[in-house]
């Protein structure tokens, strides 16, 4: 009995890897039928052509012939050159061809401005937000182009003013206009000079602050204004080293985010909302200040100097 439980156990080990080894046979491609390969007759210069418009089946090692899923990897052609090509299509080292037609792109069009700020200095986005590229393309209309894919050219970023920029795809090319406004002079890194001082402020032209320690890069982030010599800051996220009471100290800390972690704390939860109001108003609190640059420093509110890092 024992023998006969024995042979059950290794026919259907053997039943189960036939049947793993018919499904492998299923999978595994010999060759690629020529006769049935189809893709698009016309494809745009610059495009790449998209898989799913491409069919052709295959035989494989258990005899079935079926459809094979084409992938991008799969597929060779030179997109840029526009006229006749030999599409290839190399699938397990088999390889199919069929013919198309690349249609030259006509025509480039600016359709929407670049919507972000430019000031000199600073280099642009290369997102160029806002910036829309409409294409032509002979017998086969227009469409955006991905501005990823275009170059653009003629951005000087040391000169202030007007400025046409040129954007190019395949050969053709449209142009646009940008305004790059002078930097405000606030804008850079700003050090303390003192032997030991690690205190630095920075300052963008977008109206974005921080007032940092160089040593460990904890401090205080939020926007400012400049006019007639004051400079406003408003607090917008706080580094919870500066309140270790209420805080995780290696975070940093909107209003309402220092507001609902203080009620987890010990000392939080003795205090009344009044408290953690006047509390948070403080550490939150939008300060103006005397500000002034001699040449390469920086006064605050008459007290301290900053020297910009070079």
């Amino acid at each position: 009995m024992k023998n006969l439980y024995k042979l059950f156990g290794v026919i259907a080990f053997i039943a189960v890897i036939g049947t793993i080894l018919a499904g492998c046979a299923s999978m595994q491609l010999v060759s690629l039928e020529k006769d049935t390969v189809v893709g698009p007759k016309q494809v745009r210069q610059g495009d790449d052509i998209n898989p799913k418009d491409i069919k052709v089946y295959g035989t494989y090692k258990d005899g079935k012939k079926k459809a094979v899923t084409v992938k991008s990897k799969d597929i060779t052609f030179d997109k840029h050159k526009p006229g006749p090509q030999t599409v290839k299509i190399t699938i397990s080292k088999n390889e199919v061809s069929f013919q198309t037609q690349v249609m030259p792109l006509t025509s480039l069009t600016v359709t929407s401005q670049p919507t972000a700020k430019f000031f000199t200095g600073d280099d642009p986005d290369p997102k160029w937000p806002g910036l829309a590229v409409q294409g032509a393309w002979d017998q086969m209309g227009s469409g955006k182009i991905d501005i990823a894919s275009c170059k653009i050219t003629g951005f000087n970023k040391a000169q202030a003013g007007s400025q046409t920029l040129t954007v190019s795809y395949e050969g053709q090319t449209a142009s646009f206009s940008i305004n790059v406004a002078p930097a405000h002079p606030l804008n850079g890194q700003w050090n303390d000079p003192e032997p030991g001082g690690v205190g630095a402020w920075s300052f963008d032209n977008y109206g974005n602050y921080r007032n940092f320690s160089r040593k460990d890069g904890t401090g205080i982030e939020g926007t400012y204004t400049t006019a007639n010599g004051k400079l406003t800051l408003t607090p917008i996220r706080i580094h919870g080293s500066y309140y270790p009471d209420y805080c995780i100290t290696i975070l940093m800390y909107t209003r309402n985010e220092m507001e609902a972690f203080m009620k987890h704390t010990e000392k939080g939860k003795n205090m009344t909302s009044e408290q953690v109001k006047a509390f948070l108003d403080k550490a939150y609190a939008v300060t103006t200040m005397d500000y002034s640059i001699d040449g390469d420093t920086l006064n605050l509110g008459n007290r301290w100097k900053y020297v910009k890092a070079q």
